[in-house]
Parts: structure tokens; sequence; C-alpha cells
């Protein structure tokens, strides 16, 4: 199934060049290829200039020139490449690079070889198929862990930055060709402070454009994202690599809010049989409506996956 679901290798193997003619030089990069375009930025496949024959290939992504005059703007990407910075991990996507060319400013990160989860359940959903249980409980754990190692992140003085994600959805879980699987899109608080960051205004914001992601804790006084968020995100998401389907449905945010305050949730074996027990009982400890009933420790949740994933290796699960 894998080698159906990804798309033709589109990248050089291990231990070959990319030689394609460039689109542009930036720096020391020459830019190969535009992966994706927004109001604020452009991402690019980049080649580095290399040192005695030796190039590297990157996912650089760069402000555009226009908007390198918006101070608040220039500050949230600095602050967002520090904040990948430390939270590096086997489980996130690494920085490779950080700096200005010309005044303009850029971030390289390792480019992944693969797909996200978005778009490998639309491809089986084309297929009409789903995601087997254990690979849907393989990836949740993994991204649990990635979620753990970030919550537990200290700053120089000792003490919790206070990292949540706050953004945790199919598009920002990579999954490489290989079956390793990759989070995107860490946040610090003081990103979810600054009115019109990359979240809207925090908490409130993100629960308009994407509500069944933070669950009713926007509407019961919290004010920007936190690990149990991240929780209740990650058993939406575990729910619906389970199922093929999204946890609620509706037309507009507005409708998926009120889903996610009032729609009973059902466990995973209802929409989808075979499923099994241990992992209704992940799902459901994870979507609990009251936030402050909702366990916070990413890794003592991942510990209700071990069950539908014993006897099986690491190198299997990847497969």
């Amino acid at each position: 199934m894998r080698n159906r679901l990804f798309p033709a290798r589109k990248l050089p193997a291990d231990g070959e060049v990319d030689l394609r003619t460039p689109i542009s030089a930036f720096g020391r990069y020459d830019l190969l290829e535009k992966l994706g375009d927004s109001k604020d930025a452009e991402l690019f496949v980049a080649r580095s200039d290399g040192f005695e024959g030796l190039f590297r290939l990157a996912a650089l992504r760069r402000l555009k020139a226009s908007r390198c005059s918006d101070v608040m703007l220039v500050s949230r990407f600095i602050e967002e490449a520090r904040l990948a910075v430390r939270v590096e991990g086997p489980g996130t996507v690494s920085v490779d690079d950080f700096g200005r060319v010309g005044g303009v400013y850029f971030i390289a990160f390792e480019l992944i070889d693969g797909i996200s989860l978005a778009e490998l359940l639309r491809s089986l959903a084309e297929r009409r198929q789903r995601l087997d249980p254990r690979a849907a409980a393989f990836i949740a754990r993994a991204v649990a862990r990635a979620l753990d190692a970030a919550h537990r992140t200290r700053g120089a003085d000792g003490e919790l930055i206070g990292i949540a994600h706050g953004n945790l959805c199919p598009k920002n879980v990579l999954v490489t060709r290989d079956g390793r699987i990759k989070v995107k899109g860490f946040a610090a608080p003081s990103l979810f402070r600054h009115q019109g960051g990359p979240l809207a205004s925090g908490l409130a914001g993100l629960a308009c454009m994407a509500p069944e992601l933070l669950g009713a804790d926007a509407q019961q006084g919290d004010v920007e994202p936190s690990p149990r968020t991240d929780l209740w995100s990650l058993g939406a998401l575990l729910h619906e690599l389970l199922t093929g389907r999204p946890l609620f449905a509706g037309a507009t945010p507005a409708e998926i809010a009120a889903a996610v305050c009032s729609v009973p949730i059902l466990p995973p074996s209802a929409r989808a049989p075979g499923i099994a027990a241990a992992l209704d009982v992940a799902v459901d400890e994870a979507l609990v409506r009251a936030p402050t009933e909702r366990a916070c420790d990413a890794r003592v949740w991942a510990r209700g996956l071990e069950e539908p994933l014993a006897g099986f290796g690491e190198d299997e699960l990847r497969a």
C-alpha cells in the first residue's frame, strides 16, 4: 500500500545530487522548485552551494520582500526559528539554517521525502480504503512522543518554556517514505499572544477557524493552547486515522464549533468495526470535553497504545 499511496519519487536517492537547473539563486542556495506560496512567505526546495562537491537539499521558507518591513511579522518569524531549534528531536522537522539575504529572512528546514497525513487520508479515501489500525496507533504514538518532548522543553533558566502545538492536524504531521513520523508547526505562548499571529489571535481565533482541533477549551475560558488542548487534538487525529472521517461534520466553522460542544462522540469502532477496544479507550481518554478533567501528559497517554502494537517491531510498524 505504501508504494501506491506515495507519489513517484521526485528527490534524488541517497548519495545522488539534484542537478536540476535552479529557478533562481538566493544567497548560498539555489532554489530548485516552489512548493508553496502564501501572503507572507514562499516555500522552496533549495540546494546549498556545497563544499568540495558536497550538496544538501532543504525546504527553504523565506518571507516575501514586501513583508519584511512588518516588524511584528519579522519578530514572529525569528522567534519561530529559535523555537524550532529548541524542540528538535527525532519526531520533529529539524532546522538546518536561519538567516537573512539582502534584507529577506529565511529558515531552511530538513526536507522531508514523504507526504502529510492529509494527503495520505485523501489518497485512502479516493481508494475507499482505511488505514490499518496498527498503523494509526503507531502514528499516534509517534506524534504523542514528539508532543511530550516539546511540552517538556526548558529554557536556559531551567524553567519550562510552555511550548504547545495548537494546530495539530493532518497537514502538520508528515510520513516519510521509510515510515518515520515528523511533526511540524510548534509554537510558544508568546506567538499566540501576538495579535494577528500565525494562529490568528490566539486560541479563540483558531477555534473560529478550526474548532475541531481544540474542542470546547476556548469556550471554557482557556486563552492559549496547552498540553491539554494538544491532547484533545491528538485524540481527534487518531479518531480520524481510524475511521477515515473527521471527528465532527459541519458546513461552516460555526456548525463544527456547535458540534464540538454538543454532539455525542462515538468511539471509533462504532464507525469502523474491527478496531481494538484499547484504541477506543485511548481516543475516549483524549476527547474529554472539560479541559480540567483531561489528562495533559502525552507520554502517559501514549502507553494506552502499546497493547495494539505489542508483538510488532519498529521496522514492521514503519512498513
